[in-house]
């Protein structure tokens, strides 16, 4: 098994069994682990599930992986949005919300206040100015391409909150 077919000799390879596997849509693996939790007694956010679907990428197995790691570490059947955001271990979407609105509203003492926020959180610094970068990214694409774009692996209540966030700024800035 390998990511790198075009790294594989073709006399190798026209003796395997190929199969191409593709991203499955942050949709359909929320829905997969919504599915999975309710039939396990667990109750837990939309907004977590989402967040779980995010890091994983578009690949169910890291999803379960990572809603496994979140379940086993619940007390009860009930699962908070925070313990989800603190056990992944990433960003909360809402301070991406929060930075891009500084970022438009010119506003760079609240923006340096988010980022020493995060920075104090003790979270992995690389992957919070990755997961800007696509933010920002994810902006762009909305601005220029609009909503339906197939290029955003997103959901529809996040689409539209990133819709809402660039409707005033002009596709040149």
């Amino acid at each position: 098994a390998t990511t790198e077919v075009h790294k594989i000799p073709a006399t190798i390879l026209s003796r395997c069994q190929r199969h191409d596997l593709g991203r499955i849509l942050l949709e359909k693996i929320s829905e997969h682990l919504e599915m999975i939790c309710a039939k396990e007694g667990f109750t837990i956010e939309k907004e977590s599930l989402d967040l779980i679907s995010l890091e994983a990428d578009g690949s169910i197995r890291d999803s379960l992986s990572l809603l496994d790691r979140i379940l086993s570490t619940c007390p009860d059947k009930k699962v908070d949005h925070q313990k989800v955001v603190d056990n992944l271990g990433v960003t909360d979407r809402r301070h991406m919300h929060d930075i891009s609105s500084a970022v438009f509203l010119k506003e760079g003492a609240k923006l340096i206040h988010i980022v020493e926020m995060v920075n104090d959180s003790g979270l992995d610094l690389k992957k919070f100015f990755s997961d800007i970068i696509l933010h920002f990214r994810n902006l762009n694409v909305i601005k220029l391409c609009g909503q339906d774009n197939s290029a955003l692996n997103l959901t529809a209540v996040e689409k539209q909150m990133l819709a809402e966030t660039v409707k005033e700024v002009s596709p040149d800035y």
